[in-house]
């Protein structure tokens, strides 16, 4: 029974912290960064993470990696 109970204290705890007007302030920069990355179909409408998204997070550091070696 005390685990049940830390279990709904736990939520309870999270879910204040996901309604803070710090988060909320955050949400339409989070809504439009969503939209930029359906609008480049990284993501799908699900937001779900296609293939062109993934290749782009495989591909970036490498980028980043060559470009900091070619300044040395």
């Amino acid at each position: 029974m005390r685990h049940d109970e830390w279990l709904i204290k736990e939520n309870i705890s999270q879910l204040r912290q996901l309604m803070s007007d710090q988060n909320l302030q955050l949400l339409p920069d989070y809504e439009q960064r969503i939209q930029v990355l359906k609008d480049l179909d990284f993501i799908d409408e699900s937001s779900r993470v296609q293939l062109k998204g993934k290749v782009a997070c495989e591909v970036r550091p490498l980028f980043c990696f060559k470009s900091l070696f070619q300044s040395c």
